[in-house]
């Protein structure tokens, strides 16, 4: 089976146009962190990233491949039981993404997620602990969600609507838990470089 799937990727990239391009974008995230059965409250960032879109080998550009990068700049403000903390995600998501029209057109997608959640202990103020060393925790789940794309000239804008299904079970160090984090998250995305 291994095989055979070596054998389509590398058909796909030796036929057809090869393409790319850069995709900035920023966004609003809110966030929900599940743990003992219980969630916390709803939480809301801004984040910013860089992607990726390629395509390989179909004439009518409708399936294309992506790679984005997300930084959360405002930090998620999360309490479990008594204890306080701000956690900043990064992640790295790589999907597919099915245009069901060739130019503007509505689009569906879906893939995986990788990353880190840094976690600083504050106290109740959400004020730093100096005493506190931020740690980190790798996660990591799937993504789909849905958008528009209008295309100009040789540019393209996206607004879209991603959900994050975290499916790591993340543990704290100085708390008898585990968690996992899902968030909801609105992206303008701004296609504007094309490699080749």
């Amino acid at each position: 089976m291994k095989k055979y799937f070596l054998l389509l990727i590398s058909l796909i990239f030796l036929t057809g146009e090869v393409y790319c391009d850069t995709v900035l974008f920023c966004g609003y995230s809110r966030s929900k962190y599940h743990y003992d059965k219980y969630d916390t409250d709803t939480f809301s960032s801004f984040e910013v990233g860089l992607g990726v879109d390629g395509r390989y080998g179909w004439e009518n550009k409708k399936m294309i491949w992506g790679m984005d990068i997300l930084y959360l700049f405002n930090k998620d403000k999360v309490k479990f039981f008594n204890n306080y903390y701000k956690i900043t995600p990064i992640y790295c998501d790589l999907y597919l993404k099915l245009k069901l029209l060739r130019y503007t057109s509505p689009y569906l997608l879906a893939g995986g997620s990788a990353g880190a959640l840094f976690i600083q202990g504050t106290n109740s103020q959400w004020e730093k602990l100096d005493n506190y060393n931020v740690k980190s925790r790798f996660d990591y789940g799937v993504v789909f969600g849905c958008g528009i794309q209008y295309e100009l000239f040789d540019t393209a804008f996206s607004v879209e609507v991603r959900y994050r299904l975290g499916l790591a079970k993340m543990k704290m160090s100085d708390a008898p838990i585990e968690f996992k984090r899902n968030s909801l998250e609105f992206l303008l995305k701004i296609h504007l470089l094309k490699f080749f």
